[in-house]
C-alpha cells in the first residue's frame, strides 16, 4: 500500500521551498503578524512568475485610500522588485532568470507606506550594494507624504 504513495513522499528535486514574510500596514494587520507564508516552486520558475504569483494571492496588505509600496528583497538582502498597488512591479535585476539565482530560502517584503514608487525605484537604481541591504524606510524617510 505504501509503495503507491512513495513517489509523492519523495523529495522532488526540480522543485524547492520557498518562505514569504512581509511587514504590517498597521496596528490592526499586526494580529496576524508574523505574515509567513510558504511557496513551492519549480527551479526554473522566472523570478518574474515567482513575484506575479506572490501579487496574485493577494499576500501583500490592501491599504485603501493610498498606495502601498513595497520592496522585493531576496538573499543578502538585496532588493529584487518594487511593487506598488494598481501598478506592474518594476524589477531591478532580470526578472526572467530563475529565482533560484536571487532567492536561497527566504523572500522578505518590505514595505514604505505611501512612498512614490518611482522615487523608490529610482533611488534603489543608484544606491551603493550596501545601502541597499539595509532597512529601507529610514533612507527615504525624506519622500513620506505625511
Amino acid at each position: 500500500m505504501l509503495r503507491k504513495f512513495l513517489p509523492f513522499l519523495c523529495f522532488n528535486r526540480n522543485r524547492t521551498k520557498i518562505d514569504l514574510e512581509r511587514e504590517s500596514v498597521c496596528a490592526a494587520d499586526d494580529c496576524d503578524a508574523p505574515h509567513l507564508k510558504s511557496l513551492t516552486f519549480d527551479k526554473s520558475t522566472s523570478l518574474l512568475d515567482v513575484v506575479l504569483y506572490v501579487i496574485k494571492i493577494d499576500y501583500l496588505g490592501f491599504i485603501y485610500g493610498n498606495e502601498a509600496t513595497w520592496v522585493v528583497k531576496g538573499k543578502d538582502n538585496v532588493p529584487l522588485a518594487v511593487l506598488a498597488q494598481w501598478r506592474k512591479p518594476r524589477f531591478l535585476v532580470d526578472p526572467n532568470l530563475p529565482f533560484t539565482q536571487y532567492i536561497e530560502s527566504k523572500i522578505y517584503i518590505e514595505y514604505l507606506a505611501h512612498i512614490d514608487p518611482d522615487i523608490v525605484f529610482e533611488r534603489l537604481q543608484n544606491m551603493s550594494e550596501t545601502a541597499k541591504r539595509s532597512y529601507l524606510r529610514p533612507l527615504f524617510r525624506d519622500c513620506l507624504p505625511y
